[in-house]
């Protein structure tokens, strides 16, 4: 008896070493923010323009980019919804209007909100287009939005530049992008939106089709001092 209660203990003691039970492996779901959206408000065509030309700047940069263009038929926001879903940053193109708030339901008042609230998941990085800025759209919920949001002690990219009338014109696109790189690779998030290449540098050079300036249209000459504003040191120019 005594042997045979031995043998069915080195049994089940074999069994045990043999066919241990299942353990637990919590496999990391990916992340869902792959990408940086770009909010603006295409209240006119031109600005639109600009608003892709960094966007393809951006993308030679091997940088993922998002950019709402609903197409006739298509669900403008569909495609807000999306790209906040999955944005790591945003670029907020900062004109005299951004976050307004309209009453439209998808702008840039909620995408604004949206990325402010999103417990740093959405790195922000405003684009100063205008020289008013924060910027104070109409209305008092996007002025109050704005102000909080866009403080003063917040980096921000100065889009302008002084053109060779002297009015403010917006910086060439290629410039602009090179900047918002460096941004997304001092704030760690620039691996959350590109891919692997090889050679960063042969891509940094740009190509001079995308060192044009923007449209200088709709800034006149003004004597008022404006600042550039790098990690929040700022300089008179």
């Amino acid at each position: 008896f005594g042997s045979t209660q031995r043998l069915a203990e080195d049994c089940v003691t074999t069994m045990d070493i043999l066919d241990p039970s299942p353990q637990r492996v919590d496999i990391p779901e990916p992340n869902p923010r792959r990408h940086v959206m770009l909010s603006g408000r295409f209240t006119e065509e031109r600005r639109k323009q600009y608003m892709m030309m960094v966007r393809d700047a951006l993308e030679g940069l091997n940088v993922r980019t998002f950019m709402v263009d609903a197409k006739p038929g298509q669900d403008f926001g569909e495609q807000t919804t999306l790209g906040l879903h999955s944005a790591a940053a945003m670029v907020a193109f900062c004109t005299s209007t951004y976050g307004e708030k309209t009453g439209a339901g998808y702008e840039t008042y909620e995408e604004l909100k949206y990325a402010h609230e999103s417990n740093g998941k959405i790195f922000l990085i405003p684009l100063k287009l205008n020289p008013q800025y924060p910027p104070q759209p109409p209305g008092q919920q996007g002025q109050a939005l704005c102000q909080l949001v866009f403080s003063r002690s917040k980096v921000f990219i100065d889009g302008l530049e002084t053109g060779p009338d002297g009015g403010l014109r917006f910086k060439p696109a290629m410039r602009v992008a090179k900047e918002i790189w460096q941004c997304l690779k001092d704030a760690d998030k620039l691996s959350e939106v590109t891919d692997p290449i090889l050679d960063l540098d042969l891509v940094l050079v740009g190509s001079p089709e995308t060192e044009e300036a923007g449209d200088s249209k709709d800034f006149a000459p003004s004597p008022e001092r404006h600042s550039r504003c790098r990690k929040g040191h700022s300089t008179t120019i």
